[in-house]
């Protein structure tokens, strides 16, 4: 039988993401003292209960007993019929009020009986609000399996990820060790064709003042060249013009001579 300390020592196994334990542990330790005043209750109910009976049973005793005493009063009296009238509306009287409590006892009665009727269902519901409790724990408990079965799958995809994160970190460290190397490569290259073309640039603004250097000098070359050819020409024409004033004179001479 459920008793309130069994409620109140009832221990549930400790899931993760269960129930909180503290709301548990009050939720029964309020089941426990409901369920002991209910008990108290209807121990107290079946006490007044059982006091009734007695009491009734007394109650038809005493009127049994007042009846047989009636009875034999009526059968054994020798007064007058005043006096058996009289006697006789005070035992109606009296059994008027026997009856009268023996209804109030009755009225009590199905008072008690329908608190009793209340008390059990009280009990049941209590006792339904336990077994519901009980299975929302199972299916917290399978809830908290489930939950911890996908935890363990999450904390082993978890591992791969690690696993496959320092693969692809590796694989990144490579990249760069490449792209490091690659890049210094690169300066190597971009600055031997820097330093050859700073010396093609040198040497070719050497070639070009060197060439400055010598253009006026040909130039001053040219200029001579020029004047003595212009000397040249004016010579030859000085001896053709004299050439041909010598071949005038040679003409003119036989004209003369002829005359």
């Amino acid at each position: 039988m459920l008793t309130p300390q069994a409620i109140k020592d009832q221990e549930f196994q400790t899931k993760f993401r269960g129930y909180d334990t503290i709301e548990v542990k009050a939720y029964l330790e309020l089941l426990a003292d409901d369920y002991f005043e209910l008990a108290e209750l209807n121990r107290n109910l079946e006490e007044q209960l059982e006091t009734l009976h007695v009491e009734r049973e007394e109650l038809q005793a005493d009127n049994g007993a007042l009846q047989e005493e009636l009875r034999a009063h009526l059968a054994t009296s020798v007064g007058s019929e005043s006096e058996i009238a009289q006697e006789r509306d005070a035992k109606e009287k009296e059994l008027a009020t026997l009856k009268e409590k023996l209804e109030r006892v009755k009225q009590e009665n199905q008072t008690l009986a329908q608190e009793n009727r209340d008390y059990q269902q009280s009990n049941e519901k209590l006792k339904e609000d336990v077994e519901r409790a009980e299975r929302e724990t199972a299916r917290e408990k399978t809830e908290t399996e489930k939950l911890r079965s996908r935890l363990e799958l999450l904390v082993e995809r978890n591992e791969e990820l690690k696993q496959e994160g320092a693969d692809f970190k590796t694989t990144i460290l490579a990249a760069q060790n490449f792209a490091n190397n690659l890049k210094a490569t690169t300066e190597e290259n971009a600055r031997k064709l820097m330093e050859e073309a700073k010396a093609e640039v040198e040497g070719f603004k050497e070639s070009a003042q060197a060439e400055l250097h010598r253009l006026p000098i040909e130039i001053e070359e040219l200029e001579q060249k020029k004047s003595q050819v212009r000397r040249e020409l004016q010579e030859l024409l000085h001896s053709y013009l004299a050439a041909l004033d010598l071949d005038g004179e040679a003409a003119e001479e036989p004209v003369a001579s002829r005359n």
